[in-house]
C-alpha cells in the first residue's frame, strides 16, 4: 500500500519534506487525506498484533506459573493444620517460619446476596435504601438485620472465619 501511495503521490511526498509545505490543491489534501488514513491503519494493525502478543504472554504466564501455583496451594494445605496447632497452644495468630510468616486472619461476616433482583425488591418493602443502578447495599441490609434481627429471604449471613495465610519474606 504504502508503495502504491509513492508511486501515485510521489511528488507530494517530496514536497511535504520541505518547511514551506501548504495543502493547496484538491489533489494535495487528498494525498493527505489518504497519508492519515494510512497512518490510521497502521496504528489499528499494530494495537491488533499488540493484543495479539499481550494474549500470547498472558497465556505463557499462566503456563509458566500453574505448576507452581499448584505447589503453593499444595504446601498451604499442608502447613494450615499443623499451623494451627501450633498457634492455638501459643494463643497467636501467626508463627514465624524460615522464609516468611504462616498464620490465620479473621474474616468478618459478610453478606451474600442470592438473588440481586428479589433482593432489591425486598429492601424497598422494608425500606432499606435502595441505589439508582437498583442494587441494594449490603451495609444497609447489615444494618436492617442488627436492627430488627429479621433476615431478608433473599439474603443470608455469612460466618466471618479465620482464613489461613502463608507471607513469604521479600528480599
Amino acid at each position: 500500500m504504502d508503495n502504491i501511495i509513492e508511486t501515485i503521490f510521489g511528488k507530494e511526498i517530496e514536497e511535504t519534506k520541505k518547511e514551506d509545505f501548504r495543502v493547496d490543491t484538491l489533489k494535495k489534501a487528498n494525498w493527505c487525506a489518504t497519508m492519515a488514513d494510512s497512518a490510521f491503519k497502521k496504528i489499528l494493525e499494530a494495537e491488533q498484533m499488540k493484543e495479539e502478543a499481550m494474549a500470547r504472554i498472558d497465556e505463557w504466564f499462566e503456563d509458566y506459573t500453574k505448576e507452581y501455583k499448584g505447589t503453593i496451594d499444595k504446601m498451604e494445605e499442608l502447613l494450615d493444620p499443623w499451623v494451627w496447632d501450633e498457634i492455638k497452644e501459643k494463643k497467636s495468630k501467626s508463627i514465624k517460619l524460615l522464609n516468611g510468616t504462616a498464620g490465620f486472619r479473621s474474616t468478618p461476616e459478610s453478606i451474600k446476596i442470592k438473588d440481586d433482583k428479589a433482593i432489591v425488591e425486598e429492601a424497598k418493602m422494608y425500606g432499606i435504601p435502595v441505589q439508582t443502578k437498583e442494587y441494594v447495599n449490603k451495609t444497609d441490609i447489615e444494618k436492617h438485620i442488627k436492627e430488627t434481627g429479621q433476615i431478608l429471604d433473599n439474603a443470608c449471613i455469612v460466618p466471618g472465619s479465620e482464613k489461613f495465610y502463608l507471607k513469604m519474606k521479600e528480599e
